[in-house]
């Protein structure tokens, strides 16, 4: 169940958009009238589960996004969250009513 008083934090979604290079390459840029600004919960993690359930150390800094389920967002989209940092999404789950995404995400490589 979404309760809308644990979401504190404004963030900004920001979906990629595709591009084909001169060398025929995808590329994905973020362009900024692309952005979407929503209210969020956002966790700082310092390891994640595998896909068998094992806790996992990581490497870098991983934060737990919780908030309403959003259509638009992909394995492409950044986050950029209120310390100012932009994330890399690497995981999405969606609850079982389709209401509350629960998103992984990385510090984003700029």
């Amino acid at each position: 169940m979404v309760m809308a008083g644990k979401y504190r934090d404004r963030i900004t979604i920001q979906p990629a958009t595709a591009t084909t290079s001169t060398v025929g390459q995808t590329e994905y840029t973020y362009p900024a009238g692309t952005q979407e600004m929503t209210w969020a919960r956002v966790e700082q993690a310092t390891e994640r589960k595998g896909p068998d359930g094992d806790v996992q150390a990581s490497g870098s800094e991983v934060y737990v996004i919780y908030l309403r389920n959003r259509s638009g967002m992909d394995y492409r989209s950044r986050i950029q969250i209120p310390n100012g940092e932009t994330l890399q999404v690497v995981g999405i789950s969606v609850d079982v009513l389709g209401v509350e995404m629960t998103v992984e995400a990385e510090k984003a490589d700029l």
